[in-house]
């Protein structure tokens, strides 16, 4: 228990009304632990200093990549000036006989050198404003896709450093607004794919409920919900198209099914598989009406897993042959086979709907069947090391 005591001296040893205050003081076993310092960053400026003053930071060593920032990050604390990141401007500098360079500082008083570290790592690993939720990426990059996809600005002028030249464009705007993207947010072409995926036949309604009490939630819309739903998603829509409905309809129909699939996940921490789930509703619903015989082959023939992207006419490599791995041709067999295997078990399916699943699935096996001799075709056009994106 905290006592204050207030302890008059006599009047001969000071003057008259002067008061003394002894300091709080604890009873003994009471003592407690002093608050630890947090390392917290003050404020941030730019400023032109001098080179010579800048340390580096050899714990932990140099990037090898330079960085996209056109001014070394310097931590200034304590006096000190210590490169956090950005050290071959500085060697430029020097070369350029340059005395002083301008820098962004970030201010934080009294740093150890384990503080040090950890700001130098987190330089390249955690964004100066901290995170977004995967919600928030897969919607902020489905609006960058449209926004970039619309542009009347060559897209060249959106790449960094040596990739403004834009030697890894090819004929198709859409693959190239995804190579910017990827360029600029630092992501592989496959995870710019996966975002778009993600967030695809998702409408404004739904994203905007699934955010609406994500700081509530304990489980979230988060990458592994996304993952496990994408299956889900890629055979629901095989069935939508196959029955000639307008994309509209399949984004309405796709993003209610989303939500009720999040709240499956919610409940359960799983999602139930819609092959099985679609076996079950075939059963029920003898009486279902066909699909018309003269539905649209084009429609019924497009991807049997969703792509964000329509491409222009004419181009000599798609990006669906440019931009996609084994794993993915593998993954696409695997939902062919899963949807043909649970037709098979219905006892009640209709001519109509045994037709229309198998020209959708010849019609995904030839792609299937073009993506691997692609493959093997990128194979042979990069034996002398040369490196392309793929997914």
């Amino acid at each position: 228990m905290l006592h204050e005591q207030i302890y008059l001296k006599n009047t001969d040893q000071v003057s008259s009304g002067e008061m003394m205050i002894q300091t709080l003081q604890v009873s003994p076993g009471e003592l407690q632990e002093q608050e630890p310092q947090i390392f917290y960053t003050t404020h941030q400026y730019f400023e032109e200093i001098n080179i010579n003053i800048i340390e580096p930071f050899n714990q932990i060593p140099d990037y090898l990549g330079e960085t996209i920032n056109p001014y070394p990050t310097i931590l200034n604390t304590s006096g000190r000036y210590i490169c956090l990141d950005g050290w071959h401007l500085l060697e430029e500098a020097r070369q350029k006989q340059q005395e002083t360079i301008r820098c962004l500082i970030e201010v934080a008083n009294n740093c150890p050198d384990e503080e040090i570290a950890l700001r130098k790592v987190a330089t390249r690993m955690l964004p100066s404003n901290g995170k977004c939720t995967y919600l928030e990426t897969i919607r902020n990059i489905k609006e960058l896709y449209k926004i970039l996809t619309n542009t009347r600005e060559n897209l060249v002028c959106f790449h960094h450093g040596g990739h403004r030249r834009g030697n890894e464009f090819i004929n198709n705007r859409e693959e190239n607004v995804r190579l910017v993207l990827a360029i600029r947010l630092g992501k592989s072409p496959n995870t710019i794919s996966k975002y778009l995926n993600h967030g695809e036949f998702l409408n404004d309604n739904a994203a905007s409920e699934l955010m609406a009490t994500m700081h509530d939630q304990v489980v979230k819309p988060n990458k592994q919900f996304f993952e496990i739903a994408q299956s889900n998603k890629n055979k629901m829509l095989v069935v939508l198209k196959s029955e000639g409905m307008p994309e509209n309809e399949i984004t309405e129909k796709l993003s209610g099914y989303v939500l009720q699939m999040f709240n499956e996940y919610k409940r359960t921490g799983r999602i139930e598989n819609y092959a099985s789930a679609q076996v079950l509703t075939l059963e029920d619903s003898s009486g279902v009406e066909a699909p018309a015989d003269d539905v649209d082959q084009n429609t019924i023939a497009e991807k049997f897993l969703p792509k964000p992207f329509h491409y222009y006419t004419g181009n000599q490599l798609s990006p669906e042959q440019v931009s996609f791995n084994i794993d993915d041709v593998k993954a696409e067999i695997t939902t062919i086979a899963e949807n043909m295997l649970s037709l098979s078990r219905v006892q009640n399916a209709q001519v109509s709907q045994i037709i229309a699943y198998i020209t959708v699935s010849i019609s995904c096996l030839s792609q299937c069947l073009q993506k691997c001799r692609t493959i093997d075709l990128n194979n042979i056009n990069n034996e002398g090391g040369n490196s392309i994106w793929v997914n």
